[in-house]
């Protein structure tokens, strides 16, 4: 059974998915939970910072942050081990995206407190 299913997969697949996977999960995270801030905000009626501004507008397209891997892993060619290239790339765009969406969820509540603190 290992066999067949290594020879139907090429050789690239898994750690190009291992590349892509975690962008991906990043985007359908923020596909979840970031319309939910946008009721709260809207609860709030206070100007929201521009961090939270940018975050509304471009969650939608989150997803296509799994391109970066994908360019990443065609670019680097023949040279060097594209997958360990690849697999960076995707770990470390997803982290980015992580880390700025909360930062962005967050910062409007951060706001409030100051103001009423």
């Amino acid at each position: 059974m290992h066999r067949e299913i290594r020879a139907t997969v090429p050789a690239a697949a898994g750690p190009l998915l291992a590349a892509i996977l975690p962008c991906l999960l990043v985007a359908f995270g923020a596909l979840a939970v970031v319309p939910h801030f946008r009721g709260i905000y809207a609860l709030m009626g206070l100007e929201l910072p521009w961090p939270t501004r940018w975050l509304l507008a471009t969650f939608h397209g989150w997803g296509l942050s799994a391109a970066i891997p994908v360019a990443a892993w065609m670019l680097r060619g023949r040279y060097g081990n594209r997958d360990v290239v690849a697999l960076l790339a995707g770990v470390a765009t997803a982290a980015l995206l992580f880390c700025f969406g909360i930062m962005a969820c967050y910062a409007p509540i951060y706001m409030l407190n100051r103001l009423v603190g």
